[in-house]
């Protein structure tokens, strides 16, 4: 069965009615939110903060959005209501595809909308978060909940995923210190306390540790935990 944008629409009008009763609290948590940081804003101190709806934007957008991604399949809760998930005449990457959008360009777009409404609103600064690799770190975070929430929607297997990533980063960061410190080490040992790091030190590794989380958290852990997610979904249908 080949990949059909038809049966990706049909797949999208299905959940908007077969879940028409389960959107409808995280709407209303959504709103609420949004109310309550309109109303901190007006009768509290937010008009005193510029950047005030850009960290509002990053909460929500971090806190909303990946919360949503990790219950993006609501149907693996209940063994009756995952078969007739799977039942549905669609292909397995039509039905990943489907609820990759969601987790990933629609519920961000969304946020992102109802921010920049009230910022053209209210003005204020423009603190933007995708600077300095804020992006590719959401990114990552966002592909490690969709994993998890592919993984039968379960805590514990969640927990397992996210203490492996911390391992990895842990093993990552070590190599990458030995790396660009390679003058003070003896071995893995550091060889000196007395470390002077000069301007252009400085900007060079800041430029190469960017370049590190662009490469690795916005690229390379997406794609892996994108591609075990699908995997996992797979497996689960066959």
């Amino acid at each position: 069965m080949n990949y059909s944008l038809s049966r990706v629409g049909s797949l999208i009008k299905r959940d908007l009615t077969y879940h028409r009763e389960a959107l409808v609290k995280p709407f209303a948590i959504f709103i609420g939110l949004n109310v309550f940081m309109l109303i901190i804003y007006l009768f509290e101190s937010g008009k005193e903060v510029p950047a005030f709806w850009s960290n509002w934007h990053f909460i929500i957008l971090f806190g909303y959005s990946l919360i949503s991604t990790f219950l993006v399949f609501p149907e693996f809760k209940d063994p009756q209501s995952k078969q007739q998930f799977f039942s549905v005449p669609a292909t397995t990457l039509e039905k990943y595809s489907v609820r990759w959008i969601y987790s990933m360009i629609a519920v961000p777009l969304i946020i992102t909308a109802v921010f920049m409404f009230f910022h053209m609103l209210f003005g204020g600064e423009i603190t933007s978060f995708y600077r300095g690799g804020g992006l590719w770190v959401f990114i990552a975070i966002n592909a490690l909940m969709f994993l998890c929430a592919s993984s039968y929607n379960n805590p514990a297997v969640g927990l397992s995923y996210v203490f492996l990533v911390l391992i990895c980063l842990v093993f990552v960061s070590a190599i990458l210190m030995r790396i660009v410190f390679h003058p003070y080490f003896d071995g893995w040992t550091l060889s000196s306390n007395d470390i002077v790091l000069s301007e252009d030190f400085h900007n060079n590794t800041k430029s190469t540790i960017l370049n590190f989380v662009k490469v690795f958290l916005g690229m390379g852990m997406p794609i892996a935990f994108w591609v075990i997610s699908y995997f996992k979904l797979k497996e689960q249908q066959a």
